[in-house]
C-alpha cells in the first residue's frame, strides 16, 4: 500500500505541474514517449515469444501513428496516409521476417491491435490539449479518470460486496464502481470551481459519468487481455502500480470520449 501511495502522489504532482506549466508541444512529446512505452508492453505481452516476433515494429508503428495524430494538421486526413502504412509495412515486415508461416496470422493482428489500441487511443490526449483551454480538459481527464480509480480502489476495499466482472477481475465490484462515479463528479466538481470556470454543471456531471462509469471499462478491458495471456502486470515499471499499461488503461477509454463530447455533443 505504501509504495502504491507513494508512486501515485509522485505520479500525480509530476503529471500536474507538466500540464499546467509545460508548453503544448512538450506535453504532446511526453504523450508520444509514454505512448511508445505502452505499445511496448502490450507488444510485449501480446506477441508470440519466437524470434520472428518483433515487440521493436509495433512499439515504433504505435510511436508513429500517435505522431501523426498528435500533431496533426487540419489539411492532411491523418488516419487515411497513416494507417494503411502500418497495415502495409507490418505485412510486409512479416512476409520477410522468416520461414515459421502457423505463427504469422497472430504477429500481424496483435501487432496492429497494440497500434491501436494503445498509439490510436492514447493520441486524443494530446488532441484535448488542442481544444480552447486545452490544458485544463487535459488535466481535468487526468483528475477524474484517477479519481474514479482512487474511489473504486477505497470503496470496494471496505464496502465492496456485489462483483462487477468477476471472470476477469474478482476484486472489482459494484461498491467501488459507485464510489468512483462519487469521487469522480466530485473531482469535476472542485475542478470547475478550482480551474475551469467555464464548465457547466452538466459538463461535470458530464466527464464525472465518463471517468466513473467509461473508465472502469477501459480498466477491466486491459484486465481482460492480461489473463487472456497469463500475465499479472503489463510491466514492473511503476512500483505498487504495475507497468505503465496498468496505469492509463482507464485514460485509453476516457480521453476519446471526452474529447467527442467536448467536441460533439456539449
Amino acid at each position: 500500500m505504501i509504495p502504491r501511495l507513494l508512486s501515485g502522489i509522485i505520479m500525480a504532482l509530476v503529471v500536474a505541474f507538466g500540464v499546467i506549466y509545460l508548453p503544448a508541444y512538450l506535453i504532446k512529446i511526453a504523450i508520444i514517449l509514454l505512448a511508445g512505452i505502452g505499445c511496448y508492453e502490450c507488444a510485449q505481452m501480446l506477441l508470440p515469444k519466437h524470434p520472428s516476433s518483433s515487440v521493436f515494429l509495433a512499439t515504433v508503428l504505435g510511436a508513429l501513428l500517435t505522431v501523426a495524430m498528435v500533431f496533426h494538421f487540419s489539411q492532411v486526413p491523418v488516419l487515411t496516409l497513416v494507417l494503411p502504412l502500418v497495415i502495409m509495412v507490418t505485412l510486409v515486415f512479416y512476409l520477410f521476417r522468416g520461414p515459421t508461416l502457423d505463427l504469422v496470422v497472430t504477429q500481424i493482428s496483435r501487432s496492429l491491435f497494440t497500434v491501436l489500441y494503445v498509439g490510436f487511443l492514447f493520441s486524443f490526449l494530446g488532441y484535448l490539449l488542442d481544444l480552447e483551454m486545452g490544458w485544463a480538459w487535459l488535466l481535468l481527464v487526468l483528475a477524474s479518470t484517477f479519481a474514479a480509480d482512487t474511489g473504486a480502489f477505497f470503496a470496494g476495499r471496505y464496502l465492496g460486496r456485489h462483483r462487477l466482472a468477476p471472470r476477469v477481475s474478482p476484486a472489482k465490484t459494484l461498491e467501488g464502481l459507485f464510489g468512483g462515479l462519487i469521487l469522480s463528479t466530485a473531482t469535476a466538481f472542485i475542478f470547475k470551481y478550482w480551474f475551469f470556470n467555464d464548465l457547466s454543471v452538466l459538463d461535470c456531471f458530464g466527464v464525472g459519468a465518463i471517468a466513473g462509469l467509461i473508465g472502469p471499462m477501459g480498466d477491466l478491458a486491459e484486465s481482460m487481455i492480461k489473463r487472456s495471456v497469463g500475465v499479472k502486470d503489463s510491466s514492473h515499471l511503476i512500483p505498487g502500480h504495475g507497468g505503465l499499461l496498468d496505469r492509463v488503461d482507464a485514460l485509453l477509454f476516457t480521453s476519446p470520449v471526452v474529447y467527442w463530447y467536448a467536441t460533439h455533443l456539449r
